[in-house]
C-alpha cells in the first residue's frame, strides 16, 4: 500500500481557448505528483466523466481538442455558460490499493473573427450646423453638425436619436493666393530697361510658416528676357528694349511659390500693353511717275503716298516739299499735301529722260 499522498498540482486549471482549433490540438497539460516508490508511485490520468470535446492522454496527462469547437453567441450574463465547458481529471497511482486525486479543467472558447458583418439599416441625416461643399480652415476653422440617426426598419423601443459633432478643421498647404486674377496694364514702347511696369501682390494665410512664406517669379515660358520680377516685393520691370511695332502686347503669368514640402504655387495674368511713340520715320511709296511733254503748267503728274508703322497721331498725315537744290525745281512744283505738279515753263524734252527730283516729307511730329 502506498503510505503517501498523491496530489496534483493545482486544484483547478482555468484557461480561454480559441473556437475553431484543429481537432487534436493541444489544450493543456495537469500534473500531479507520487512520492512513492515503484509500481506505487506510477500515475496515469483519466476524465472521470466521458467529455464530449476533450480527451487526455493517460501518461502524459495532456489534454486535445476531440471535436471542434465553436463560439456561440448569446446575450447577458449566459453567454459565459454556453462557452464554458468544465471536467474533472483524476489521478491515480497503480498499487492494488490504489490512491487517487481530483482536479477540476474548465476551458472558456473564445470568438475569433470568422463571422462577417451584418449591415443594420440605419439614415443618417445632418439636421442643423454650419457646413460648407468645401472645407476652408483660413475661412472656417471649426464645424458643428446635429446629426440624427433613424431606423428605417421596424424595431422596438425609440428608433430615432441625434447627437451634435463638432469638427476642426486641420490646415493644409494651400497655395499664395493673388489680389488680382488679371492685371491689365499700359505702359509706353520708349520705357527704359529698369523702368517700373506694375506691382503684383499675394497673400497666404496658412498658420504653418514654411507654408506662408513665399517668393514671385515669371513663369519660365512668359517673355522672362523682357520683364523681370523682384522676388520680394512683386514689383514687375521692364528688362529689355521695347518695340510696340514687333510685339504690342505681352501676356505674362506671374507665380507665387511658397516654401512648403512640397511647394505650393499660386499664379495670375499680367497683361503688358505697350503705348506708342513716334519713333518710326515714314517711307514714300510713290517713288516714280510719267509726264507727257508740253503739258499746261499746273498739270499734276503724281500724287505721293507714304507709310508710318507708328500710330495715330504718329502716323500722318505727312508734310512734302522739294528741297532748293538741282534744276528740277525749275519744271515741277510739290504742295503740302503730295501733289506734284508741271510748272508753268514749257519745254520738249529728249524722248523717255529721266528727272530725278530731291524732296523732303515728314509726319508732322
Amino acid at each position: 500500500q502506498a503510505p503517501w499522498s498523491l496530489l496534483f498540482s493545482r486544484p483547478s486549471y482555468y484557461l480561454d481557448y480559441p473556437e475553431l482549433t484543429e481537432v487534436g490540438s493541444l489544450v493543456t497539460q495537469v500534473s500531479a505528483t507520487d512520492p512513492d516508490e515503484g509500481f506505487n508511485g506510477k500515475i496515469f490520468y483519466f476524465i472521470r466523466s466521458q467529455s464530449e470535446y476533450f480527451r487526455i492522454n493517460a501518461s502524459s496527462g495532456e489534454i486535445f481538442v476531440k471535436q471542434q469547437l465553436k463560439y456561440q453567441n448569446s446575450t447577458g450574463a449566459s453567454s459565459l455558460n454556453i462557452n464554458r465547458h468544465s471536467f474533472i481529471v483524476t489521478a491515480s497511482d497503480r498499487a492494488v490499493k490504489p490512491l487517487m486525486s481530483e482536479t477540476t479543467v474548465i476551458v472558456n472558447i473564445v470568438d475569433s473573427n470568422d463571422n462577417p458583418p451584418e449591415l443594420i439599416r440605419v439614415e443618417y441625416l445632418i439636421t442643423g450646423g454650419n457646413s460648407s461643399s468645401t472645407l476652408d480652415r483660413e475661412k472656417e476653422e471649426k464645424i458643428s453638425l446635429k446629426v440624427l440617426a433613424k431606423n428605417t426598419g421596424s424595431i422596438r423601443g425609440a428608433d430615432i436619436d441625434e447627437v451634435f459633432v463638432n469638427i476642426t478643421i486641420l490646415d493644409a498647404n494651400d497655395p499664395p493666393v493673388f489680389t488680382q486674377e488679371l492685371y491689365d496694364v499700359q505702359v509706353s514702347e520708349g520705357l527704359s530697361p529698369g523702368g517700373l511696369v506694375t506691382f503684383v501682390s499675394a497673400e497666404d494665410s496658412d498658420s504653418v510658416p514654411s507654408w506662408s512664406r513665399f517668393s514671385y517669379s515669371i513663369a519660365p515660358e512668359f517673355d522672362k528676357n523682357v520683364f523681370t520680377i523682384n522676388p520680394k516685393t512683386g514689383q514687375v520691370s521692364v528688362a529689355a528694349e521695347l518695340d510696340r511695332e514687333t510685339t504690342p502686347v505681352y501676356n505674362l503669368t506671374v507665380l507665387a511659390v511658397d516654401t512648403g514640402t512640397p511647394p505650393a504655387t499660386g499664379s495670375t495674368t499680367v497683361i503688358v500693353n505697350l503705348e506708342d511713340i513716334n519713333d518710326n520715320g515714314p517711307t514714300l511709296t510713290t517713288a516714280y511717275a510719267e509726264v507727257m511733254e508740253n503739258q499746261r503748267a499746273g498739270t499734276a503728274v503724281t500724287t505721293l503716298t507714304a507709310s508710318d508703322p507708328d500710330l495715330p497721331p504718329n502716323q500722318g498725315p505727312f508734310l512734302y516739299s522739294l528741297l532748293n537744290s538741282g534744276s528740277a525745281n525749275s519744271y515741277f512744283s510739290l504742295s503740302p499735301a503730295g501733289t506734284f505738279s508741271k510748272r508753268g515753263r514749257s519745254r520738249r524734252f529728249a524722248s523717255s529722260q529721266v528727272i530725278t527730283v530731291p524732296f523732303y516729307y515728314d509726319d508732322k511730329k
